[in-house]
């Protein structure tokens, strides 16, 4: 593989900043080297697959994956397991062309669910050169080569690595309604100060995170009523708040 001018793009790296069915309507998540200037005068050949480590910022549903390219007659994006040193197996993949500079790339079928912290390798693979893939400055990502779909991975390779990708998805993770409540109370027990949430008209079956005050997490799964609760003994005395992280509601009380 080669890349003309100043690059060789057997050494490229990946970025800083991300099962339902994809979301027509995604929302911006993250991005690696995106708000950048490109940089122009590189050109990388066409026929291998680039496979950059990607450590996720956030938690959610990944649904697409954007690159900043030239035109693109037949393109593969996809998204694999890292292995602590190679790319590994293909957890989504989505085969697309586009036309003209610009963000390029197309929905998964489906969402794959995004750890914040956790690492990834997503990977492009374009049958023709591209340019204006590269940023003036920012991350460089770690990155390995191979013929398109091969397992004989070459790398790591870091510099020239400052791609320009975007990750979108779903935040809530498919997990909420938007139509959801939550009522706070606390009541004195046994335990002491009892702090309770209580959520309704959320997802059934699905799981979600209470939280006291920001931490003290407890996950706990919507019933078919689409209701769920929590429950934290001893609270301790004062102002409580509590909240569902995956689905942005949140309610106080004041224990005596």
């Amino acid at each position: 593989m080669k890349i003309r001018n100043r690059l060789s793009l057997m050494s490229a790296g990946l970025m800083l900043a991300a099962l339902a069915p994809a979301a027509g309507a995604a929302e911006y998540i993250e991005g690696v080297n995106d708000t950048l200037p490109v940089e122009g005068g590189w050109t990388a050949s066409g026929g291998n697959e680039i496979a950059y480590r990607w450590t996720a910022q956030n938690t959610f549903d990944l649904t697409e994956i954007r690159w900043h390219t030239s035109t693109i007659n037949s393109g593969t994006i996809r998204l694999r397991v890292d292995t602590g040193s190679t790319p590994g197996a293909i957890l989504r993949e989505v085969n697309f062309n586009a036309s003209g500079v610009g963000w390029h790339g197309a929905p998964f079928s489906q969402s794959y669910p995004i750890e914040a912290g956790q690492t990834y390798f997503v990977t492009f693979y374009s049958s023709n050169d591209y340019s204006n893939y590269l940023a003036q400055g920012g991350v460089h990502l770690t990155y390995y080569w191979t013929p398109n779909g091969q397992s004989n991975w070459n790398g790591p390779y870091d510099w020239a690595g400052h791609r320009m990708i975007q990750f979108y998805g779903d935040r809530d993770g498919g997990h909420c309604t938007g139509n959801e409540t939550l009522k706070a109370r606390c009541r004195a027990k046994n335990c002491g100060a009892q702090a309770k949430g209580v959520m309704k008209n959320g997802q059934p079956g699905a799981t979600v995170t209470f939280l006291l005050d920001g931490g003290q997490a407890q996950q706990q799964t919507v019933n078919a009523n689409g209701r769920a609760k929590a429950k934290w003994c001893p609270a301790g005395s004062g102002s409580h708040t509590i909240s569902v992280q995956e689905c942005r509601v949140s309610a106080t009380t004041d224990c005596p």
